[in-house]
């Protein structure tokens, strides 16, 4: 449920956008960006899982390289190199 505090702050985020070149943006496309940058406090902790979930992964040694997958990833879909 929407609180007036959300409100306010999507309405003062909206007009900052409108005013600094976003005039072409739909109301969706404002409400999207304004709730990447205002998570609810679920999507937050999920987010917030994922990074530890990660951070964990490096610590126990699997990961990779990102210059190694960027390779892979290039070979396997046919780009060729810079």
């Amino acid at each position: 449920m929407a609180t007036l505090e959300q409100l306010d702050s999507f309405h003062q985020f909206a007009a900052e956008q409108l005013d600094n070149g976003g005039a072409d943006l739909t109301i969706d496309e404002l409400f999207s960006r304004w709730r990447m940058d205002n998570p609810t406090p679920s999507e937050r902790d999920e987010v917030n899982a994922i990074i530890r979930r990660g951070l964990e992964d490096i610590a126990a040694g699997r990961s990779r390289d990102a210059d190694e997958v960027t390779e892979e990833l290039r070979v396997k879909h046919g780009i060729p190199s810079e």
